[in-house]
């Protein structure tokens, strides 16, 4: 019976990977550089809205047995359901805004750096209806996902985490974990990432949950992949993979409303 139970016992696929232990002060910590040199394109670790269109069975980007709220990678789309995900931080950029052309214009993006005292920056008023501002804001980071992590091809399971929109809620409760860690190593920290359903005024849709996970174990394969592409990844230039902003999500959100619906999540003292 006890040999029964013990080949029933569940396995963790995290051990060895991640540890509560607190490491000490880094010299090299601190918060990163955003000086960019070179182009690099990156996948993103996305979130199915209920417009997506990995979720129409007639479209090209249609992903078999994805649903909505579950996340997925927007290159070799694979599902990874509502998680958990676990990820470390490789890079986090500072929020900036992106004009993208309307799509009955033809979409793609007229400018990637909107400033952000600029009018297209703001919510604005046609008619006496609030309507959305011209230029999207983004908060992006470039992350380490460890779920089927692969030390023989780590970069399989580098993505970027871009939120805008209803989104924005997460990344600032992300920012809120990265700083409560300390003077660390940004790629040291380990978060765990889920997805849910939230609604409002608007409707339903779709959100990040992120907390806290741990830290990675020093000397293990995946240790020595995130240490080795957080110093490579700083002096770079990243374009990430982007969809136009009204693709796949709620049209005319305001983002305080956004907030207060989805509420943040709570943390976890590290």
């Amino acid at each position: 019976m006890a040999k029964e139970k013990e080949a029933l016992a569940t396995v963790d696929p995290f051990a060895g990977m991640v540890t509560t232990e607190r490491p000490a002060d880094g010299k090299a910590g601190g918060p990163p550089s955003h000086i960019g040199r070179d182009d690099v394109a990156m996948p993103r670790l996305a979130l199915a809205q209920k417009t997506s269109p990995q979720l129409e069975s007639t479209d090209a980007k249609f992903i078999e047995g994805l649903k909505y709220t579950e996340m997925f990678h927007s290159a070799d789309y694979r599902n990874f359901g509502n998680g958990p995900v676990l990820f470390t931080i490789l890079r986090a950029d500072p929020p900036h805004y992106i004009e993208f052309r309307p799509m009955d214009q033809g979409g793609g993006i007229v400018e990637r750096n909107v400033p952000a005292n600029d009018p297209r920056t703001q919510f604005r008023n046609e008619g006496g209806k609030s309507v959305r501002p011209i230029a999207d804001k983004f908060y992006d980071f470039i992350v380490l996902v460890l779920n089927g992590f692969d030390p023989n091809d780590p970069m399989t399971n580098v993505m970027a985490l871009s939120f805008k929109s209803t989104g924005i809620a997460a990344a600032k409760a992300l920012n809120n974990l990265i700083t409560f860690r300390g003077n660390r190593e940004l790629f040291r920290g380990v978060y765990k990432l889920t997805s849910a359903a939230s609604k409002n005024s608007k409707g339903p849709f779709a959100i990040y949950k992120v907390a806290n996970a741990g830290w990675l174990s020093e000397g293990t394969p995946v240790f020595e992949a995130a240490k080795e592409m957080w110093s490579a990844l700083k002096d770079q230039v990243i374009e990430i993979d982007r969809e136009h902003p009204t693709v796949g999500d709620p049209d005319g959100f305001d983002p305080e409303e956004i907030e207060r619906a989805a509420g943040a999540p709570q943390q976890t003292d590290m």
